[in-house]
């Protein structure tokens, strides 16, 4: 179980900072996806993010309320967060 802790704290812990450098604040997990969603997308990584971050909601989900978990799946969930966290960086620097 300790992956899907790591791996919601890594993806969620950084998705607030692509949205609340538009200026919303944090209300939920769910709600900063479809920020994130909305903001970022449409087209290219943005979209495959998104679709990414949906993937480690479900992967964490799935192992915090089903005992259902891998390491395939912990490594898909921080491939997902590594790319996130570079994006953000990058979305970040160019504001």
């Amino acid at each position: 179980m300790g992956w899907s802790i790591f791996d919601r704290h890594r993806v969620i812990s950084i998705e607030p900072s692509a949205t609340l450098a538009r200026g919303y604040v944090e209300k939920s997990h769910y709600c900063l996806l479809v920020a994130f969603r909305a903001f970022y997308g449409d087209e290219g990584e943005g979209r495959e993010l998104a679709r990414g971050i949906e993937r480690a909601r479900v992967l964490r989900e799935n192992a915090d309320y089903n005992a259902e978990f891998s390491r395939e799946s912990a490594g898909a969930a921080l491939q997902v967060a590594r790319r996130f966290t570079r994006f953000a960086a990058e979305t970040l620097q160019q504001r």
